[in-house]
C-alpha cells in the first residue's frame, strides 16, 4: 500500500502578490522628441526633461481657485503652465558639431540647504558643458519662440579637449569640505580626467553666449 500524500499546493499561493499599480497623474509632453532623462527640483515644483536637441522646463504647480495644486498629486491637463525650452543658437549647434544634449540637471538642493532653491541648470553636449541661470529661465521674456513656447538661448558654453562623459553640480557637502561656496560649481568627467570648472585653465575658458 502506497503512503498517502498531501495534495499539491497551488503554485499561485507561493508567489508574492504583485505590488499595486501606480498610475501617473500627469504626462510630460515630449513635443515630438524622445525624452532621455528627467530631473526634478527638491520641492517638486519644476521638472527638466532632456531630449537630444532641446531641454523642456516644466512648472508642475497650478492654481485652481484659491488652491495651489501640484501635477505630481493631481492631473494638470489643460491647466498646465506652458513649458519653456532651452536650446542652443544655430551658430552654436554648428560650433558643437550638432552633438546631442545629455542629462540636464538642476544644481543641488537638499534638506540642509532647501531655502537656497536651485539656481542653475547644466547639461552635457559633446565636448561642451552648457550652463543656464535657472532664475533667468523662470522669468525669461518670449524674445525667441519655438512652436509657441518661450525659448531661452542665453547660456555659458564650457569647452573641453575631449568628449564629456558626464557633468554634475558639486554637492553642498563636497563644496563645504573643499572650501567652495558657489552652488554653480561643476564636476566634469571625461575619459582622461575629472575636472572642477572653478580650476583655472589657460587653454579652456567658458564662453558666455
Amino acid at each position: 500500500m502506497l503512503p498517502s500524500r498531501s495534495p499539491a499546493r497551488p503554485l499561485a499561493r507561493s508567489l508574492p502578490s504583485p505590488p499595486p499599480r501606480q498610475i501617473s497623474k500627469t504626462n510630460i509632453p515630449s513635443l515630438g522628441a524622445p525624452i532621455d532623462h528627467i530631473d526634478v527640483t527638491f520641492d517638486g515644483r519644476w521638472v527638466l526633461a532632456t531630449t537630444k536637441t532641446f531641454i523642456i522646463v516644466i512648472k508642475t504647480m497650478y492654481k485652481e481657485g484659491s488652491k495651489e495644486l501640484c501635477g505630481f498629486t493631481s492631473r494638470l491637463g489643460s491647466r498646465a503652465p506652458k513649458p519653456r525650452l532651452l536650446m542652443l543658437r544655430p551658430e552654436d549647434r554648428v560650433y558643437t558639431n550638432n552633438a546631442p544634449f545629455e542629462k540636464a540637471r538642476f544644481s543641488w538642493v537638499d534638506s540642509r540647504n532647501r531655502s537656497e532653491k536651485e539656481r542653475y541648470i547644466v547639461a552635457t553636449c559633446g565636448r561642451y558643458t552648457v550652463q543656464w541661470n535657472f532664475r533667468a529661465v523662470k522669468i525669461a521674456k518670449p524674445d525667441v519662440v519655438t512652436n509657441g513656447l518661450t525659448t531661452v538661448q542665453k547660456y555659458a558654453l564650457i569647452p573641453k579637449s575631449e568628449d564629456i562623459l558626464d557633468t554634475n553640480f558639486m554637492h553642498a557637502k563636497a563644496r563645504e569640505g573643499g572650501g567652495v561656496r558657489s552652488p554653480g560649481s561643476l564636476v566634469v568627467l571625461t575619459k582622461q580626467r575629472v575636472w572642477n570648472v572653478e580650476e583655472e585653465d589657460e587653454e579652456e575658458d567658458s564662453l558666455d553666449r
